[in-house]
């Protein structure tokens, strides 16, 4: 990563960091699954054990079926195994880059060995350029409206001018010269009669040593992107589209509240205008009992077959809009 900061010194200063990137869904991966450096799977990661070899045989009856088409196949498994096929279940799937069962990577007809290694340094990809920032004498302040000029003395000779914005910036792109010359740059501003030019350091003199070690993955490295290969390949293979979870239509927000969904939920407004709250709960909420004694009404939570148990531990939380319902 080249960024304009980095022209602020040599590049014999820069320092080199080198990432190794691995396509874990190719499937021309480099190994035989023979030798040393071959591709096998480590023990942990076998299904089938080497010697047994092909342990079950599934054929279907046909090569290529239709969306919602019955799938018939047979299966054949070895005399020594117990299973029973009524619990067998078949599984289809892509060829991934990874045979479990030879335990060996799987390497494509069109796979072509790596070339050699070698780096390419493009130190400016935007061609020649000069840029910088007029500021006044002995200050940081950029001055806006300088006028700044650039001469090219040589054969044909070219003259550039700019004017600085208010960050006092300029910048002349000189894409189409080439050879050697002189170059003479000036600045000058009606208020202010010194100024200081800061040219940016656009390019190095120096070659920057550039790590140029080829790719190659330690025998740690190997075990790791091995088991990010066949997690990811599995996962995108199995992975379904994330489950839209939709706001339950009586609460009447995507917010569940701290009390949780309400069983049971009454819209007043449907209903026509009752007196005061005493019959509201006697009239429309079933779950409610009307106890008068000695002149005095009480109104008891009867609940229902799953939350009678409850109500008679529990104190009953009732919520009210900010609404007139009369004295009582």
């Amino acid at each position: 990563a080249y960024t304009k900061w980095m022209r602020n010194f040599s590049s014999l200063q820069y320092d080199y960091l080198g990432i190794k990137i691995i396509n874990p869904y190719l499937t021309e991966i480099e190994g035989t699954g023979q030798g040393d450096t071959s591709g096998t799977i480590p023990e942990r990661g076998r299904m089938i054990p080497e010697q047994q070899g092909t342990m079950v045989i599934c054929k279907t009856d046909k090569s290529k079926y239709r969306q919602g088409e019955e799938v018939g196949y047979t299966i054949r498994l070895p005399q020594h195994l117990n299973f029973e096929p009524s619990r067998v279940t078949a599984v289809a799937c892509r060829p991934g880059a990874i045979d479990t069962l030879h335990q060996a990577w799987l390497i494509s007809d069109k796979f072509e060995s790596p070339k050699s290694y070698n780096v390419n340094f493009l130190p400016d990809i935007r061609g020649l350029s000069i840029g910088g920032k007029i500021v006044l004498k002995n200050s940081d302040e950029p001055v806006k409206d300088a006028r700044v000029e650039l001469s090219i003395l040589g054969k044909p000779h070219r003259f550039f001018v700019y004017d600085t914005k208010q960050d006092g910036k300029f910048y002349f792109a000189l894409d189409s010269i080439s050879g050697d010359y002189e170059l003479f740059i000036a600045s000058r501003h009606k208020q202010y009669p010194e100024l200081d030019i800061n040219i940016d350091k656009d390019f190095s003199d120096f070659p920057p040593g550039v790590f140029q070690n080829s790719f190659e993955l330690s025998a740690s490295e190997k075990i790791l992107a091995r088991e990010i290969m066949i997690n990811m390949q599995a996962e995108k293979m199995y992975k379904t589209s994330e489950p839209t979870i939709q706001s339950n239509p009586d609460t009447g927000s995507e917010r569940t509240a701290f009390y949780d969904i309400p069983l049971h939920k009454l819209m007043i407004d449907e209903y026509i205008e009752l007196p005061n709250l005493k019959e509201v709960f006697i009239e429309l909420v079933p779950e409610v009992i009307s106890i008068t004694r000695r002149n005095k009404t009480s109104l008891y939570l009867t609940g229902n077959t799953l939350t009678a148990p409850l109500m008679q531990d529990m104190e009953p939380l009732i919520l009210l809009d900010p609404e007139h319902r009369g004295s009582q």
